[in-house]
């Protein structure tokens, strides 16, 4: 389960084998949210996200696409 970034109190990472598209998990205490980074940026779900976590955890999925893309490859 590589762990891409932990900023802020948001610890973003995916799951080795994870299926498609290329997404992250991004979890603040008992709050995630899974978002998608290729082909685009979007939320794919919230569970309990604040918005200005949410806002925060999709700025840093942009800051680290490339980075998580380059990962995912590893383990896929």
């Amino acid at each position: 389960m590589p762990t891409i970034f932990d900023i802020l109190g948001l610890r973003g990472f995916f799951f080795s084998g994870d299926h498609s598209p290329i997404h992250i998990h991004v979890v603040k205490g008992q709050d995630s949210a899974k978002i998608a980074v290729f082909p685009e940026v979007k939320v794919i779900r919230n569970d309990g996200l604040k918005p200005k976590d949410l806002k925060r955890a999709i700025v840093l999925v942009e800051m680290y696409k490339d980075e998580i893309i380059e990962t995912w490859n590893q383990y896929h």
